[in-house]
C-alpha cells in the first residue's frame, strides 16, 4: 500500500500549466537579498578571490527572494536547478524548493511551496483565485544552484516586479545554520524569517562548513551600502579556540575600520547535546565562548551566547544534534528581532 494513494494531501501537486504566459526572472524581475555586484542568483561576486568551496556555495540561492504583484488567478513556475535533492537529513523542499508568500496588511503569509524533487519541472502553486491585484514573494532554494526560473500567469493578466524600497541592510555571515540547514523549506531559514519580522533587507552569507572568518569575505562585506548590522556565527566551522582568537580580531578590524556605526553581533555555538557527555567538547566550547565574548568587549561589539538563545528547547531544536529544525530557526529569528529592536531604540 502507498501512503500517497490513500492520503491526497501527500500527493505531488503538479499541473499542466496550459494557457499561461511565462516571464523569465533573469530579465523581468529584481532579485533581493544579494550584493549589488553579484550574479543574478548568486550571493557573492563571481570574481571574488576565495576558496573553491565558498565559490561553489555562493551559487546556492539561500536568502534570495523576488517580490512581485499580479492580478492573475494562478501562479505557476518553471524551475531548473543543477540537480535534484541529495541530503538525507534535509527535506527536498528545503534544498531545492521555492516558497510562495502572500503579502497582506504589510505581513507575509505562507501560501504554497514546490512539492517536487526534480531538477527541472513545471508546477502550478495556486489557481482559481479571483482576478484581483495581489503582492507575493518567492523565496529561492537554500542548497542548490538555481539555473532558470520563470513565473507563469494567466494570459491577458499582468505582472510587475516590486522594487525593493528598504535601504538599510543586515548581513548574516555564518555556517550551515546561517545558510539554512536543515529548514524544511526556504522561507524558514532564520535569516529569511528575520527578514519578514524586521524592516531591513537581509543578505545571507552562510557557507555550509566553510565559515572560517575568511578575511576576503570581510573585505567584500565592507562594499555593501547602508549596512547597519552584521551577525556572525562562525564557531561551529572552526572549533579551535586558537584560530578564533587569531582570526576574529582581524575580521572585525577590517569591518570597523571601513564602516562607521556598524553594529556587529557575534553568536557563539548553539546548544549541542554532545557537550553533556563529552568533557573535552564542553571544555573547548566554554573556552571558545569566553574568547569570543572578550574580543567583543575589546572591539565594542555585541556578544550573544548561542546557548542562551535556544536553551529552553532542551536540544529538541535540532534534526541531527547540530543542524536546526524550523523550531530552532524561528527562535533565533525572533530573539534577534527583539535584540536588534532594543539596539535601535
Amino acid at each position: 500500500m502507498n501512503t500517497i494513494k490513500i492520503d491526497k494531501n501527500m500527493n505531488i501537486t503538479k499541473f499542466s500549466c496550459e494557457n499561461i504566459t511565462w516571464y523569465n526572472t533573469k530579465s523581468n524581475f529584481q532579485v533581493n537579498g544579494k550584493m549589488a555586484s553579484s550574479l543574478l542568483y548568486s550571493r557573492l561576486p563571481d570574481k571574488i578571490k576565495t576558496t573553491k568551496e565558498i565559490k561553489y556555495l555562493a551559487k546556492h540561492s539561500s536568502g534570495l527572494y523576488i517580490d512581485f504583484t499580479t492580478n492573475s488567478t494562478s501562479i505557476n513556475l518553471h524551475v531548473k536547478t543543477s540537480s535534484s535533492s541529495y541530503m538525507a537529513h534535509m527535506t527536498a523542499i528545503g534544498q531545492i524548493g521555492i516558497d510562495l508568500y502572500y503579502k497582506q496588511n504589510n505581513k507575509y503569509i505562507f501560501i504554497a511551496t514546490t512539492k517536487i524533487d526534480q531538477k527541472e519541472y513545471l508546477i502550478t502553486l495556486i489557481k482559481n483565485l479571483l482576478p484581483e491585484t495581489r503582492s507575493f514573494r518567492l523565496y529561492l532554494p537554500l542548497y542548490i544552484t538555481l539555473e532558470e526560473l520563470e513565473i507563469g500567469i494567466d494570459q491577458n493578466s499582468t505582472i510587475q516586479s516590486n522594487t525593493n524600497i528598504i535601504k538599510d541592510k543586515i548581513v548574516t555571515y555564518g555556517t550551515s545554520i546561517t545558510q539554512g540547514g536543515c529548514a524544511t523549506r526556504p522561507g524558514m531559514s532564520y535569516p529569511s524569517i528575520l527578514g519578514r519580522l524586521i524592516n531591513y533587507e537581509i543578505i545571507n552569507l552562510g557557507f555550509s562548513g566553510n565559515c572560517h572568518l575568511n578575511l576576503e569575505i570581510a573585505e567584500q562585506i565592507t562594499t555593501i551600502k547602508n549596512l547597519k548590522y552584521l551577525i556572525i556565527e562562525a564557531e561551529a566551522n572552526i572549533n579551535d579556540p586558537k584560530i578564533i582568537k587569531e582570526r576574529l580580531p582581524l575580521f572585525l578590524e577590517i569591518l570597523l575600520n571601513k564602516i562607521r556605526n556598524l553594529n556587529i553581533i557575534v553568536i557563539s555555538h548553539f546548544p549541542d547535546a554532545f557537550e553533556l557527555i563529552d568533557e573535552n567538547t564542553r571544555k573547548t566550547r566554554n573556552e571558545t565562548r569566553k574568547i569570543q565574548k572578550d574580543i567583543c568587549e575589546k572591539y565594542n561589539c555585541n556578544f550573544i551566547s548561542g546557548i542562551d538563545i535556544l536553551k529552553e528547547y532542551s536540544f529538541d531544536e535540532s534534526v541531527d544534534g547540530t543542524h536546526l529544525t524550523d523550531l530552532g530557526f524561528y527562535k533565533i529569528a525572533t530573539y534577534l528581532k527583539n535584540y536588534i529592536t532594543d539596539i535601535d531604540k
